[in-house]
C-alpha cells in the first residue's frame, strides 16, 4: 500500500464506492498470467485527458471522432457488419468535474419531470395559503378600517400583513427541510441500486434554495391578500355592515380563481401520475418471451483465482453437475450475461446474402451452455438445442431468434443455413430458431439475436452467470449452491446473487421511481385542492349564514340549500376541470418519451382522473352544504 484516499473520494464514477485502487500495470499480477482474462478486462478502459492550452472542447471532439473513425476503419479481422456498426458510433467527451454516472443519464429527464410536478404542488399549496390569508383579512376588515381611520398608512399595514405571510412561509419551509432530512434515505433506497452509493443529504445549496423559494412564495402569494385587505369600504366596515352576500355574486373573485387554479393543477398532476402508473403496469405485465419466476442467478469468475481456460471449463462442468443434483433444482445452465443484464453487439456475415452498402447487419449475440433455453423457459420453435457434443472441436453451430430469421430469410426455413458471428466467413450452421425475447431492456424493440455455445468461444475462462430454475423459492437454494461451489474452490467468490425477478425489477427501476413519486405528488395535490375547495365553501357558508337562515325561515327546503351550495362549488370545479384538461393535453406531450404502451392523450386515463377529482370535490362541497342545510333560522336571524 502506498497511499490512502480522502474519505469522500470515489474516482470518476458517481455512485461508486471502491475500497481499493491498483495501478493498471498490476494487471498481469491480478490475472495471474491469464492472457485471455487480461484481454477481456481491458474492454472496459475509461480514458481521461486534459486539454492542451488553447484547445476548445469542440476541437477536441472533432479530433477524437476522426481518430475513432480511422481506428475502426483500419481494424483488421472483423466482419463487414461489425465494421459498419463501429463506424456509426460516436465518441462523447464529458467534463471530468462531473464524473461518469449512468444514474445521471438514466434519471435526468424523469427528475426534471418530477421537479416540475413539485413546482405544481407548491403552486397549489401557495394558492391554499393565499385563500387562507384572504379569509383572515376579510375577518379583520373592521380592525384594519379602524387603523386606517386613525391614520395608519396602507403601506405600513401591507408590510405587516406581508411579514405575517413571510413568517408562515418560513415556518413551512423549516418543517419541509426537516422532512427532507428524513425522506432523503427513503429516496436513496428507492433510486439507488445495491452497487451504487449516493450521498444526498441536504447541504447549504439546498438550504439556500429552500430559503429563496420560501421568501419568494411568501411575498408573491401574500401580496394580493395584503393589497385587498388594505382597501376596505371604511363606512361599511366601521358600521359592521359588511354585506352578508359580499363576493357571493362575483363568480370570478380572487378566492374562486384560486380554487379553479388548484383544481386545474391537480388534474394535470393526477393525469401525469396516471400515465406513469399505466406505464409501470404495462411493463410489469409485458410478455418477456421467457419465464422470469423461480430462477436464481449467481456470477463467478474462476480466472480471478488463476484458472486456465481448461481448468475453468472443468470447474464449470463439475459445478453444474453438483447443482443439478440438488433437491429443488429443476434445471441449470450458464451464460456469459443474463437476459436483461447486458448483451454483446457484433456484426454477422450470412451465406448467400449480400448486404447493401452502409446496411446495418449488427446483431445481439449471447454465449450460452446447453439447457439454457429450457432453464429460462424460452420455446424452441425449430431445430434442436445445444448439446454437450457441441464442444471446442465440433463444427460451429448457432441458434437464432425469430427476428433474425425474418430479417435475412423471410418465411424460408433457416435451419442448415450458415452464419458468421464476428467473422467475415459464414462458418456456423444454424441448428435452431427460438421465440423472440427481451434481451437488454424492457422497452426495446426485439433485436436480431444469435446464440452460440460457450464451449465454442475462443475465451472460455471469462465470467459466467449460473442460472438455476427451482421448484420452490429460489432464495432458499442460495446456501446450498454456495456450499457446492466452496466444495470445489473455497476461495472462489460468488457475487451478484439475486433472483431473476429482482433483476427484472431493476429493469423498471426508473419507471417505478417516477410512478411512485408522481402518484405521491398527485395525491398530495388532490388533498390540497380538496382542502382548498372545502375551505372556500365553508367560508362562503359562514358569510351567508344570515341569508340561509332567511331562506329557511321563508320555507326553503333543505334540499334546495344543499343544491345551492354544492352547485356553486361544483361550478368552480367544472371550470377547473376544463382548464386542467386543456393544460394536461398540452403538458403530457413532454412526457411522451417516458411512457410505454399508453398514449400521452390516453382517453381512459383522462376520464378516470376527471371522475376521481369530481368525486372528491363533491365530498368537499357536500360537507359545508350539509352544515348550511342544518342552520337554525332563529339563531341565524339573530346573527349580526
Amino acid at each position: 500500500m502506498i497511499g490512502v484516499a480522502p474519505p469522500g473520494f470515489f474516482g470518476v464514477e458517481v455512485g461508486a464506492s471502491p475500497d481499493v485502487w491498483v495501478s493498471m500495470m498490476m494487471q498481469p499480477q491480478l490475472s495471474n498470467g491469464n492472457d485471455r482474462l487480461r484481454m477481456r478486462n481491458n474492454f472496459g478502459i475509461e480514458i481521461m485527458a486534459r486539454l492542451k492550452p488553447g484547445v476548445s472542447e469542440q476541437q477536441a471532439q472533432v479530433a477524437t471522432d476522426l481518430l475513432s473513425q480511422q481506428i475502426n476503419s483500419e481494424a483488421p479481422g472483423i466482419s463487414p457488419g461489425l465494421r459498419n456498426f463501429l463506424l456509426k458510433q460516436h465518441v462523447e467527451l464529458l467534463p471530468a468535474g462531473k464524473g461518469l454516472s449512468s444514474l445521471r443519464t438514466q434519471f435526468k429527464r424523469p427528475l426534471l419531470i418530477l421537479m416540475g410536478m413539485v413546482g405544481l404542488v407548491l403552486l397549489i399549496a401557495c394558492a391554499n395559503v393565499a385563500n387562507l390569508l384572504l379569509a383572515r383579512a376579510a375577518a379583520r376588515q373592521k380592525e384594519i378600517a379602524v387603523r386606517l381611520a386613525l391614520g395608519a398608512s396602507r403601506f405600513r399595514l401591507s408590510r405587516q400583513l406581508l411579514t405575517e405571510s413571510l413568517l408562515l412561509s418560513l415556518f413551512g419551509a423549516l418543517f419541509g427541510l426537516l422532512f427532507a432530512f428524513w425522506a432523503t434515505d427513503l429516496l436513496v433506497n428507492l433510486v439507488a441500486r445495491p452497487r451504487f452509493t449516493l450521498e444526498l443529504q441536504p447541504d447549504l445549496r439546498v438550504l439556500g434554495f429552500n430559503l429563496g423559494v420560501a421568501v419568494l412564495t411568501g411575498i408573491l402569494f401574500g401580496l394580493a391578500p395584503a393589497i385587498q385587505a388594505t382597501r376596505p369600504d371604511l363606512t361599511s366596515a366601521l358600521k359592521s355592515e359588511i354585506p352578508a352576500l359580499a363576493g357571493a355574486g362575483r363568480r370570478f373573485e380572487l378566492r374562486n380563481i384560486l380554487v379553479v387554479a388548484q383544481v386545474a393543477l391537480s388534474l394535470m398532476l393526477l393525469v401525469g401520475a396516471g400515465l406513469f402508473v399505466r406505464t409501470l403496469q404495462n411493463l410489469k405485465g409485458l410478455d418477456l418471451g421467457f419465464r422470469a419466476d423461480k430462477v436464481l442467478l449467481l456470477s463467478m469468475n474462476p480466472g480471478l483465482n488463476g484458472y486456465k481456460p481448461d481448468q475453468a471449463s472443468n470447474f464449470y462442468a463439475q459445478l453444474l453437475e453438483r447443482v443439478k443434483a440438488l433437491p429443488g433444482v429443476q434445471s441449470a445452465s450458464m451464460t456469459d450475461m443474463p437476459l436483461l443484464g447486458g448483451a454483446w453487439v457484433t456484426g454477422v456475415s450470412i451465406e448467400g446474402y449480400q448486404s447493401r452498402p452502409g446496411q446495418d447487419t449488427s446483431v445481439t449475440a449471447k454465449k450460452v451452455e446447453p439447457v439454457f433455453f429450457e432453464t429460462m423457459g424460452i420455446p424452441l420453435l425449430l431445430g434442436r438445442d445445444f448439446t454437450a457434443s457441441d464442444g471446442p472441436g465440433a463444427p460451429k453451430v448457432a441458434i437464432i431468434n425469430e427476428t433474425l430469421a425474418r430479417s435475412f430469410w423471410g418465411s424460408e426455413n433457416p435451419i442448415g443455413k450458415r452464419i458468421g458471428v464476428e467473422s467475415a466467413k459464414p462458418d456456423s450452421e444454424i441448428i435452431g430458431v427460438i421465440k423472440d425475447t427481451k434481451y437488454r431492456y424492457l422497452k426495446e424493440q426485439i433485436p436480431r439475436t444469435v446464440y452460440v455455445p460457450l464451449a465454442q468461444t475462443e475465451v472460455r475462462a471469462w465470467e459466467r452467470v449460473l442460472h438455476v430454475r427451482t421448484t420452490g423459492e429460489p432464495k432458499d437454494l442460495i446456501a446450498a449452491v454456495r456450499h457446492e461451489a466452496r466444495a470445489l474452490d473455497k476461495d472462489l467468490p460468488l457475487y451478484n446473487v439475486k433472483t431473476f425477478t429482482e433483476l427484472t425489477a431493476e429493469g423498471i427501476l426508473q419507471e417505478r421511481v417516477v410512478a411512485t413519486l408522481s402518484s405521491f405528488f398527485g395525491l398530495l395535490a388532490l388533498l390540497l385542492a380538496s382542502i382548498g375547495l372545502y375551505g372556500v365553501m365553508a367560508y362562503a357558508v359562514e358569510r351567508r349564514t344570515r341569508e340561509i337562515g332567511i331562506r329557511l325561515a321563508l320555507g326553503a327546503q333543505t334540499s334546495k340549500v344543499l343544491k345551492l351550495v354544492i352547485g356553486r362549488g361544483m361550478a368552480l370545479v367544472a371550470i377547473g376541470l376544463v382548464v386542467g384538461l386543456a393544460g394536461a393535453l398540452a403538458l403530457t406531450r413532454f412526457i411522451a418519451g417516458q411512457l410505454y404502451g399508453v398514449g400521452a392523450a390516453d382517453p381512459a386515463t383522462f376520464v378516470a382522473i376527471s371522475l376521481l377529482l369530481t368525486a372528491v370535490a363533491l365530498v368537499a362541497c357536500y360537507l359545508p352544504a350539509r352544515r348550511a342545510a342544518k342552520v337554525d333560522p332563529m339563531i341565524a336571524l339573530r346573527c349580526e
